[in-house]
């Protein structure tokens, strides 16, 4: 049967000079009399992992009470089991662990199979890091049911200062193991513990330390007089438990204030801390849980208590059966984990607030907190509150929380604090553009329905500017992009038939009068963020197909069919589409002299497709959209040929209107807010002026002829304006500013075509327009033509 550990108050501890001590109800011998160890014994592990076995040791013996283990350098075997598979007790004493040149770790077991107690007594240095160093941890041990550690050494010059600990042990032990520190030893300490319920560790009359993160569901005891006892955390991201089944007990508390201190990180008290508790200096030591204090908790400086713990899954509340001090900073430290799961506390004692005493309350480390007005109760007081809070930590809730704290009278003597959460508008946020001020107000007016996720969304930024990238996320101005799209695409086709009609006029009384080309071009354009719109960019890919025929030496006539692929970056969140179209034109061209008048008239059908991002909303990972639109319009441009001697000179009047819609569509996707975007419409008037300069020349001993050209227009969009789009959102109507044409800019553009008499031609070309309906747009064509 499995010893278990006697109630606390059951619990006698004694080191005497007797035969026989009761430790946890099981009889052991008792060491006698320290002495200093006269030899340093190697393990070898050169046969197995058996500590009985003789030829595992340099001595060729097993240790014994005047020897200490160490490793050799190189080349050992690390794991050490110590076993009994005795009904009887069975006892080994050695003289402590020496410091060892060696690095690796030892994992080290003890096993009791018989159901006897198995006892190791360190009369000696315990385990400790290489050469002292705190963060070498050369030692996991492990003690199973009816194991025992006795650390008796208190004297001896050879004893460094936490010889008698084990600083350097990761200590596992299972249910029915026991470890003693005698009476005198010279700073305790382990390095971590991780102990299943029915254990139990004793410290002697010296404060003792459980340095970092730990699980404890066995019993705890101190025989300190009084004082410190306990000394908890060393790493500031460390955690240490006292399971739901942990008991922390002292053997004086009812005689003298006795505490455990938190020095840094986290102590979470699930089970039972029998004794008063506090922190140590500004380092910021937390106390939460789930369990019971029955004692008093002070907190000294940046020490915090709280009930519960930071990360979600240690929410819950915290019982101190005594008073609670704050002092200099010290604070109660509340979190918030989602709409019914927060920290409390509750104190059965006073509540001295001291100068510097503090409040904060923060959102818990993977939490889902979606703040709304709503008031939360934190701590409930039996005894007196004397004081106030000196410092009131919201820890930014949010840009747009605010957060309240209030003492409010409660049944009895007791008194409640509450935290009031309220919202202030979304749209208060100071640095919205108009759009994203527009999109606030909505979601202000559509609170009662907005999804948690687009809260948790917001709150989470902390600049206006992260804070607007998330309402754009609840716009259509992702779709602005589809109508400068339509208007380059249409002053593409426009320009391809103008490059057609400008060639020589030679053939147009020929035998020939018959023409078939075909022309492709690659543009990329980009507009930057404005004031109210993000990034975005287009690449329109058209192809022509054409045939006209020279009805008189002055008259050209003919029809083209094109088709429009362009892909898009929507927006700065990623936010991508595509659209297709096919459009129908005829054109012609009129020659009187040096004059020269082209004219088109067009008519398109378009298709779009866009996958627009909500990542940043939290409200899914795209929207689709899909809808059709059309578009059409009309090019006239007159020049007048002016021949010189080097070059000929050509100034070039035009202007050209488009006009353009897209169906209202309702996105889909995944998104929790989808959006119904209203009926998109446009025109725009382009007016253009400028110059063609051109030379022909003969080539190929007369067999072609090859035309280079460069032209230069200024270019201005006569119709200009803002333009809306409008949308539904959250069922509410909203109108949003789409980025403005650009109205003025340059086109400049150079190339050459290639006439051949036998009726082929080619033509090719690369342009750059500057702030001509958006910042930039750089394009390549190339065509082939044949005359017949």
């Amino acid at each position: 049967m499995k010893q278990q550990p006697l109630p606390a108050s059951a619990l006698v501890v004694a080191v005497f000079a007797a035969t026989i001590v009761f430790i946890g109800g099981a009889p052991r011998a008792v060491a006698q009399a320290s002495g200093r160890p006269v030899a340093t014994v190697d393990w070898t592990g050169a046969v197995d992992s058996n500590w009985l076995n003789p030829a595992n040791w340099s001595s060729g013996a097993i240790p014994g009470s005047s020897d200490r283990v160490q490793w050799l350098a190189t080349g050992t075997s690390r794991n050490l089991v110590l076993s009994s598979a005795s009904a009887s007790s069975v006892s080994y004493k050695i003289g402590g662990f020496a410091v060892t040149p060696s690095t690796g770790v030892a994992n080290i077991a003890l096993q009791s199979t018989g159901g006897g107690w198995l006892d190791l007594e360190l009369d000696g240095p315990g385990f400790y890091s290489y050469n002292s160093n705190n963060y070498d941890i050369p030692y996991n041990l492990t003690l199973g049911d009816h194991t025992r550690i006795t650390v008796t050494a208190a004297t001896g010059n050879w004893l460094t200062a936490r010889g008698g600990g084990f600083w350097g042990a990761k200590v596992s032990m299972q249910t029915g193991s026991e470890i003693h520190f005698i009476e005198g030893l010279a700073s305790p300490n382990i390095y971590s513990l991780h102990s299943e319920q029915g254990t139990l560790v004793t410290f002697g009359n010296t404060e003792s330390t459980i340095s970092y993160s730990s699980v404890i569901s066995g019993t705890l005891y101190s025989t300190r007089a009084g004082g410190n006892a306990l000394r908890f955390g060393e790493g500031d991201g460390d955690v240490i438990v006292i399971g739901t089944t942990g008991v922390v007990e002292f053997a004086n508390r009812d005689s003298a204030e006795i505490y455990s201190r938190v020095n840094r990180g986290t102590l979470l008290i699930n089970g039972i801390h029998n004794g008063s508790v506090s922190t140590i200096g500004d380092r910021r030591g937390y106390i939460g849980g789930t369990g019971r204090i029955n004692g008093n908790v002070v907190l000294e400086n940046t020490g915090r208590l709280g009930g519960g713990g930071t990360t979600i899954d240690t929410a819950g509340t915290l019982t101190v059966n005594g008073d609670v001090t704050l002092r200099n900073g010290g604070m109660l430290d509340f979190y918030f984990f989602d709409n019914s799961t927060w920290n409390q506390l509750i104190i059965a004692g006073n509540l001295a607030i001291e100068s510097g005493g503090q409040l904060s309350v923060g959102i818990g480390a993977g939490s889902e907190f979606a703040l709304r007005a709503a008031e939360y109760k934190v701590a409930t007081i039996t005894g007196a509150i004397t004081g106030d809070f000196s410092n009131w930590n919201q820890n930014a809730f949010s840009l747009t929380s605010i957060a309240e704290y209030e003492f409010r009278p409660a049944a009895g003597s007791e008194t409640e604090i509450w935290i009031s959460i309220d919202r202030a508008p979304f749209a208060s946020v100071s640095g919205l553009t108009a759009n994203q001020f527009g999109i606030a107000r909505i979601v202000d007016d559509a609170m009662d329905i907005i999804p948690d996720e687009l809260i948790l969304s917001l709150d989470a930024q902390v600049t206006a500017r992260a804070y607007g990238q998330v309402l754009n996320q609840l716009g259509p101005q992702a779709y602005q992009a589809w109508w400068p799209a339509a208007l380059i695409s249409a002053s593409a086709l426009g320009e391809s038939v103008s490059h057609r009609l400008s060639v020589s006029g030679a053939g147009d009384a020929a035998s020939k009068k018959f023409n078939v080309w075909t022309q492709a071009s690659r543009s990329e354009s980009t507009v930057s963020t404005t004031a109210n719109n993000e990034y975005f960019n287009f690449k329109p890919y058209d192809f022509y197909l054409g045939a006209d025929r020279a009805f008189a030496p002055g008259f050209v006539a003919g029809a083209v069919l094109s088709y429009n692929y362009t892909d898009y970056r929507l927006d700065d969140s990623g936010s991508s589409g595509d659209s297709s179209s096919i459009t129908g034109a005829l054109y012609a061209r009129f020659r009187k002299a040096a004059f020269q008048l082209d004219a088109l008239a067009f008519y398109g059908m378009d298709d779009y497709s866009a996958d627009r991002s909500v990542v940043r909303s939290r409200l899914g990972s795209y929207a689709k959209a899909d809808t059709d639109g059309k578009h059409s319009g009309f090019r006239f441009q007159l020049a007048y040929n002016i021949p010189t001697p080097i070059l000929d000179i050509a100034p070039v009047v035009a202007v050209a209107y488009t006009k353009w819609h897209a169906d209202p569509f309702t996105e889909t996707g995944d998104t929790l807010v989808p959006i119904h975007v209203e009926k998109q419409s446009a025109e725009a008037v382009l007016l253009s002026a400028g110059f063609r300069f051109s030379r022909t020349f003969d080539i190929l001993r007369g067999k072609a002829q090859i035309r280079p050209f460069l032209n230069v227009f200024y270019m201005h969009d006569a119709e200009g304006g803002d333009r809306h789009i409008r949308a539904n959102v959250l069922d509410r109507d909203i109108e949003v500013l789409a980025r403005r044409l650009d109205r003025d800019g340059w086109r400049i553009e150079g190339g050459f075509s290639v006439d051949y008499t036998n009726g082929f031609s080619l033509f090719a070309s690369y342009g750059n327009d500057s702030n001509i309906i958006v910042d930039q747009t750089i394009s390549v064509r190339a065509g082939v033509g044949y005359r017949f």
